[in-house]
C-alpha cells in the first residue's frame, strides 16, 4: 500500500461517511445564484463527459441544482425496450459475472461473500446455483433503476451500514464492502422464476429513492435495523418500469435463481473482471 492509499483509508475510516454523504447531498441540492449554477452544472457535464442527447432537459442550464441534473430523467420513447425476456437495470459499467453458491466470490481480489450476508431476510435457497451480475455506474452513467423483467414485486428490504467508496480502489482494499455498505434489496417473482435486484450504497451517495415508496430516507440515522417495508400486497411492474434512483454512482447486483439457466438464460462466467458498458435497454447473453 502506498503512501497515498494508506492516507485515503485512514481519512476514510475515521471521517464519518454517513454524514459526509448528507452533506454532500445538501449541497448538490442547493441552488446557486442562476449565472454560477448554470456554469457549475455546463462543467459538470464536461468534466464527465455525460450524453445528455436522451434527456428530456437537454441544456444543462435547465437544471436548478447539480442534484436534478445527475437524477435527470431520459426520454424512454429513445430507448426502446428488448424483446429478450431479462434486460440490463441500469446504464453502467459490468464488472463481473459468476455462479452462487452459499459462499461465492463477489470482487476482484476473489473475496468471498455469505449469501445470507448479502441478501438478509430473504430465502437465499432460492439463489444457490444461479448467477450473479455486478454492475457498476459511474457519474457519467443515467443514474435511474428500472426493473430487469417483467412480475410482481413481492418484497423491499433496507439494511443500514456504512459507506464506504465502490470503486476499483475500495474493491482491492476493503474487504466485503458489498456487505458492510448500505443496501436496497427488490425482490421479484416472475414467470422463469425469482430475481433479487441490490442496490449498495456508497460514499456521497445522497439517497436512494424508491419509487414506490417515496417517503423513504435511507440516510436518516434512525434507520438502524433492518426493516423489511409492508407491502399491501405484491406489486405489479412491467419490464422497464423504474425501480428507484441513485443520487451519485454505486453499485447494482442482480441475482439470478437457477431457473433461469433451465429457461435458457446462462451468462458465461468471467474469471475476471469485465468492463463493459451496459444500457438498461437490452440483455447481453
Amino acid at each position: 500500500m502506498n503512501t497515498f492509499t494508506r492516507y485515503l483509508f485512514w481519512c476514510l475510516l475515521i471521517v464519518p461517511k454517513k454524514q459526509l454523504s448528507r452533506w454532500v447531498g445538501r449541497l448538490a441540492r442547493t441552488s446557486f445564484p442562476k449565472p454560477f449554477q448554470e456554469w457549475l452544472n455546463r462543467r459538470f457535464v464536461q468534466f464527465f463527459k455525460i450524453n445528455m442527447e436522451e434527456a428530456i432537459l437537454k441544456n444543462p442550464a435547465h437544471y436548478p441544482n447539480l442534484n436534478a441534473l445527475f437524477t435527470r430523467k431520459i426520454d424512454l420513447s429513445r430507448r426502446p425496450l428488448a424483446q429478450t425476456p431479462l434486460v440490463h437495470p441500469a446504464d453502467s459499467e459490468l464488472r463481473m459475472v459468476g455462479n452462487i453458491g452459499h459462499q461465492f466470490f463477489l470482487q476482484a481480489k476473489k473475496v468471498t461473500y455469505q449469501l445470507d450476508d448479502l441478501i438478509p431476510t430473504c430465502d437465499v435457497q432460492r439463489y444457490l446455483n444461479g448467477q450473479f451480475i455486478l454492475y457498476y455506474l459511474g457519474p457519467s452513467d443515467y443514474h435511474r433503476v428500472h426493473a430487469p423483467i417483467g412480475g410482481r414485486l413481492v418484497r423491499i428490504v433496507h439494511v443500514p451500514g456504512t459507506l464506504w467508496p465502490v470503486n476499483a480502489w475500495s474493491d482491492r482494499k476493503i474487504n466485503q464492502v458489498f456487505i458492510k455498505n448500505e443496501r436496497v434489496i427488490f425482490e421479484f417473482e416472475s414467470e422463469i422464476g425469482p430475481l433479487c435486484l441490490i442496490m449498495v450504497g456508497a460514499t456521497n451517495v445522497g439517497q436512494i429513492s424508491i419509487a414506490s415508496l417515496p417517503l423513504f430516507l435511507n440516510w436518516s440515522l434512525a434507520n438502524r435495523q433492518i426493516c423489511s417495508f409492508p407491502l399491501d400486497g405484491p406489486i405489479e411492474v412491467y419490464k422497464g418500469d423504474e425501480l428507484a434512483t441513485f443520487e451519485m454512482g454505486s453499485t447494482v447486483i442482480m441475482l439470478l435463481s437457477s431457473s433461469f439457466r433451465a429457461f435458457g438464460i446462462n451468462v458465461s462466467p468471467w474469471s475476471t473482471p469485465m468492463l463493459v458498458k451496459v444500457r438498461s435497454a437490452c440483455f447481453t447473453k
